[in-house]
């Protein structure tokens, strides 16, 4: 029988999210403080070292199988681990793709994190988030803690403290929004209108009051004006009590964080959307339930 592992990938919020001018590497330095929330992918990992080599992906009908980032992550860490056998994976998807939510990111990750638990000293933790890098911007932030602040391209992370005793709402207006798509808007903006993103800062830590945060979201007026359903529901959360209302990422889910589940469920049955969830703030990634 093979070894198998079973592993949910959370889905993150921005709740910080500033964008440096493009790099010479057509990269964008980014200064972000990343949650992971409750919403999550579930993924199961098959190993099976004596069977032919290959890699099967199942479940994300939406990308072909060898264009998955979890395809991709099995593929790097097999290479990496100079390890040849049989690796079956199976998604099941909850977090929308396109939303901002870092579905596809925390789902390599997650491989990563499965197939190091497998076969446990193979890969070193450094080169494991090496890996991750190369594979997504998002993507070492899911091989670490709850809260990180994101710097660099993404490749950066430092953990920091998680927001306790908090609930979100998340929306999703059905607008996918590839990144790609939504950095060409920022950037053709900024170029029209001659401005020079400023120096980063971030004045507020992850356990402030919420009500104290001065965070932004360098996508979030832009975004708002190519969708108007994503402006509404920031303007919705904004007059329905919530702490803090953003954008995650670069869309098109919209979030809005509340200091109880009462009050997140009141917002919830108010806001009119195809898609919503009452989430919590992790206090920890989940970590991996060997079968």
């Amino acid at each position: 029988m093979p070894d198998s592992c079973l592993i949910h990938a959370p889905a993150k919020i921005n709740l910080h999210l500033r964008i440096g001018a493009p790099r010479d590497d057509g990269f964008h330095d980014v200064l972000s403080l990343i949650h992971s929330v409750s919403l999550c992918d579930t993924i199961t990992v098959e190993l099976d070292r004596r069977a032919r080599p290959s890699i099967g992906v199942v479940g994300n009908p939406a990308v072909s199988e060898r264009r998955d980032l979890c395809f991709r992550a099995a593929e790097l860490f097999l290479d990496a681990a100079h390890l040849a056998a049989r690796v079956e994976i199976r998604i099941v998807k909850r977090i929308p793709i396109g939303a901002g939510l870092g579905g596809g990111s925390s789902d390599a990750a997650a491989v990563l994190k499965a197939l190091d638990a497998l076969v446990p000293g193979r890969v070193e933790s450094n080169r494991l988030a090496a890996l991750g890098a190369r594979l997504g911007s998002d993507v070492p932030f899911f091989l670490g803690g709850a809260a990180s602040v994101v710097t660099g391209r993404g490749e950066t992370v430092r953990a920091c403290a998680h927001l306790r005793g908090h609930c979100a709402v998340i929306a999703d207006p059905g607008d996918s929004i590839s990144t790609a798509e939504a950095f060409a808007w920022l950037d053709a903006d900024r170029a029209a209108r001659g401005v020079v993103p400023a120096d980063f800062h971030l004045s507020n830590g992850v356990d402030d009051d919420p009500w104290n945060w001065e965070f932004t979201n360098d996508f979030t007026p832009i975004i708002a004006r190519h969708r108007p359903k994503i402006a509404a529901l920031l303007g919705a959360f904004a007059s329905g009590g919530a702490k803090y209302a953003g954008l995650s990422g670069s869309g098109g889910c919209v979030y809005a964080v509340f200091s109880s589940k009462t009050a997140a469920l009141s917002a919830c049955e108010r806001v009119e959307c195809p898609s919503r969830w009452v989430v919590y703030l992790l206090e920890s990634t989940f970590s991996p339930v060997l079968q």
